[in-house]
């Protein structure tokens, strides 16, 4: 699952050679794990986010929901990024962004289906970060919350992160967020 690239030194002379992960194959492994048919995953195409019937709360991060969606776009380069497709309908749009080997930051845009099927929506979630965590093969898995946004803080909670602290003035706006990790 994973490609090698020669790395130049500053100096011009090769080095060893990196290995960059491929996320190749985790929409299909999610999807041969999910026992409900009426949910699918698949990669996260471009505009994807767009087509979220997107909650307020989403906009909240960066100002403007076309923000929000630039920053997240721009994530899938450090990570996978999929899609969740409920009865048709985008329900989601998740990823992992590789801090470093082993440590990833998860993002979610949810849709207002969030706040109609709560239950399915918590059940999706730790499926999601369960078996994203296995195949990445994570030792920690990170989610930043804007401190503000409770429904976020609660729901992570609620997905077992455990609380790590406040990071004072973490945001572009100088916003106040709040750390929860998962270990394995």
């Amino acid at each position: 699952m994973s490609s090698e690239q020669e790395r130049v030194s500053l100096l011009g002379g090769k080095t060893n050679p990196v290995t960059t992960p491929s996320y190749e194959g985790i929409a299909e492994y999610y999807n041969s794990l999910n026992k409900n048919e009426r949910i699918k995953y698949r990669y996260y195409e471009p505009n994807d986010a767009y087509n979220l019937d997107y909650r307020d709360a989403d906009a909240m991060y960066f100002g403007t929901y076309d923000a929000t969606v630039a920053y997240i776009e721009a994530l899938q380069t450090a990570g996978p990024a999929i899609t969740i497709v409920y009865q048709g309908q985008i329900a989601a749009c998740w990823g992992f962004a590789q801090v470093v080997p082993g440590v990833y930051e998860a993002w979610c845009l949810g849709s207002k289906l969030f706040n109609q099927y709560p239950v399915a929506t918590t059940r999706t979630g730790k499926f999601v970060i369960k078996y994203g965590s296995k195949y990445l093969a994570a030792h920690r898995i990170q989610v930043t919350v804007h401190d503000e946004n409770e429904v976020a803080k609660r729901w992570a909670s609620v997905l077992q992160f455990e609380y790590e602290g406040l990071m004072k003035q973490f945001g572009h706006d100088k916003a106040n967020y709040v750390m929860y990790a998962k270990y394995y």
